[in-house]
């Protein structure tokens, strides 16, 4: 049995694991933190801390997504889908990437998580003056600008990178959900997990009106390419006057661009796809059963694969 459903702060350890084992396969992260080997005290401490931060309740600008396995068993993409989610981070001993996942109670285990960016719900709410919640900086005033695992320069860096992919996404407007982060653990890839994750927030673009936008490095372009995210343009990491620099891809995926490609797919035929959301199940309106239409949108339909969205409300 697998599910897919809101992270609670008891589960910070076992994503803590999860993320040091996924994370140094995407190269920021070595770009960032080069030093987390030699200082795997302040890396699991403030990364915690972060995923900490993320899960409090009181920061209800973010949800964080968990997949857990229920059973001994891999299941591929079976995901009965309770939760919506704020976010963890991980670390075994060293956190080298090595170590597979801890089972958690009753013998589940955490493989993959997602962070999502939801403040686009209070901004609709207070306008153009609210200023979402920021949890580097809240990371910075608790310590973080003197981690000794990170480069601060590469961090400052990251984080004005960061800032400078915004104009990317002009076009879309000012209201959209944001996937911050999202990691499977190695021993746990090509089971689908990333994809109905990402499956979350693509549905919550659909109904609420929004697009949902990734700045992305070199794995999880891929993945979101085959989703059918568009690309915008690159956003660089580098520090002046260094030659090292990491480059990543400002991301979008459109729901209203899908629907009209798909009715153009199928000859301007007046085909509802919504995201064929229906009480319990996703991407399968009798009108959109067929696979080469769901394909060309983003959603591979398998019959294992089915949501439980009661508990997935924003």
């Amino acid at each position: 049995m697998v599910r897919v459903r809101l992270a609670a702060p008891a589960d910070v350890e076992d994503i803590v694991r999860v993320v040091m084992a996924a994370m140094p396969y995407d190269p920021q992260w070595d770009y960032r933190f080069p030093r987390r080997g030699k200082f795997a005290e302040d890396h699991y401490r403030y990364t915690k801390m972060l995923y900490e931060h993320f899960l409090d309740a009181a920061n209800d600008d973010w949800r964080v997504l968990v997949v857990e396995l229920t059973s001994g068993e891999e299941e591929g993409p079976t995901v009965a889908h309770q939760g919506a989610p704020p976010v963890p981070w991980c670390m075994s001993s060293v956190g080298d990437g090595n170590d597979d996942v801890q089972s958690g109670a009753q013998g589940s285990k955490i493989v993959a998580f997602s962070v999502w960016d939801v403040s686009y719900i209070k901004k609709r709410i207070h306008g153009s003056s609210y200023q979402p919640q920021n949890p580097s900086l809240y990371i910075a005033r608790h310590g973080g600008d003197t981690r000794r695992d990170a480069n601060p320069a590469r961090v400052k860096a990251s984080k004005d990178s960061a800032a400078d992919s915004k104009r990317h996404f002009t076009k879309y407007g000012r209201y959209a959900i944001r996937l911050q982060i999202l990691g499977t653990h190695p021993a746990h890839w090509r089971h689908g997990y990333a994809s109905a994750l990402c499956h979350w927030g693509m549905k919550i673009a659909a109904e609420e009106g929004l697009v949902v936008q990734v700045v992305a490095g070199k794995m999880g372009h891929k993945l979101y390419t085959h989703l059918n995210f568009k690309t915008l343009g690159e956003v660089v990491k580098q520090v002046p006057g260094e030659e090292m620099k990491v480059i990543s891809h400002a991301m979008v995926f459109d729901p209203k661009e899908q629907a009209r490609s798909v009715a153009s797919y199928e000859g301007n035929k007046a085909i509802s796809v919504a995201f064929c959301v229906q009480d319990t199940n996703y991407g399968i309106h009798e009108h959109c059963q067929r696979k080469d239409v769901l394909k060309h949108i983003g959603i591979v339909h398998s019959p294992m694969l089915q949501f439980d969205l009661r508990g997935l409300r924003i």
